[in-house]
């Protein structure tokens, strides 16, 4: 075999080791969720005790890891969330929270979710809602 050949052959091993690497590269973890304002509407101070589910899905490639939710106060409980979630895959948090031990009106709570996330490690939802005394 001619050095000419040697080294096409050699260009083209090059190429195709290339392209098989660049389809190999995966996206790290990255969490998005549906929503990161959520409007709980009117609640009857008699009956503000709920849960909701929130939903988030990991857009990257590799496994998201959920470290910790942090309520923004003791009126608001973490219930449960997915710790692990693969890639392209959902996950939910549920969060039970109890208003009734406030006065009517408008009112802010939040949860803070720390990951691996590759774009931020902590991210906030926060949920609104407008108390208001039963008749």
């Amino acid at each position: 075999m001619s050095n000419w050949m040697r080294h096409r052959v050699a260009q083209a091993v090059l190429a195709i080791f290339a392209v098989t690497l660049a389809a190999c590269e995966r996206k790290p973890a990255q969490i998005s969720f549906s929503q990161t304002e959520i409007d709980l509407g009117t609640i009857f101070t008699n009956d503000a005790i709920h849960t909701y589910d929130v939903e988030f899905r990991n857009v990257g490639d590799e496994p998201l890891t959920i470290s910790s939710v942090w309520p923004s106060c003791d009126c608001v409980k973490v219930e449960r969330y997915d710790t692990v979630v693969t890639g392209g895959k959902t996950g939910t948090i549920r969060v039970g929270y109890n208003l009734s031990i406030y006065p009517p009106g408008d009112i802010e709570r939040m949860i803070t979710v720390s990951s691996n996330s590759a774009d931020t490690t902590d991210h906030e939802v926060f949920f609104h809602a407008h108390l208001k005394y039963a008749n």
